[in-house]
């Protein structure tokens, strides 16, 4: 079983798939019917895949475009981490020093402490001794 198709027959096959079974259809072609199930098939696919490679070409310029806007935005984050690396070394060293800082005045302050008490021992020692002078003069 056969078609006869002209032009713009053909035209709204190619538009439809492959699906359409090319084997049917005979074109006319100056008024004289040729069959041509190989040229109709081809055309239906290169048609086919003409639509497949643009559809995956915009898929790919979108992915494209959507991993330069991650570059970027990593480009940003390593900026701002290595700033903050930065800020971060810098605080290190603050710390580094308070702590540094904090060690000495603990050692001062223990120092204190003996003192505290060395002069606490001696005090004590006076007042007894004081008061061993105010008992022999009584």
């Amino acid at each position: 079983m056969s078609e006869r198709l002209t032009e713009d027959q053909l035209k709204q096959i190619l538009g439809l798939g492959i699906a359409e079974t090319a084997e049917r259809v005979t074109i006319v072609q100056g008024g004289v019917p040729i069959r041509d199930q190989r040229r109709i098939t081809e055309a239906l696919i290169v048609r086919e895949h003409g639509g497949k490679i643009e559809l995956l070409n915009k898929e790919i310029q979108k992915k494209d475009d959507e991993i330069a806007a991650l570059q970027k935005d990593l480009e940003l984050l390593r900026e701002k981490n290595d700033d903050l690396n930065s800020v971060l070394k810098s605080k290190d060293v603050e710390i580094e020093k308070l702590t540094s800082r904090i060690d000495e005045l603990e050692e001062e302050k223990r120092e204190l402490h003996r003192k505290l008490g060395s002069v606490e021992f001696d005090l004590g020692l006076l007042k007894k001794k004081k008061s061993k002078n105010w008992e022999r003069q009584s």
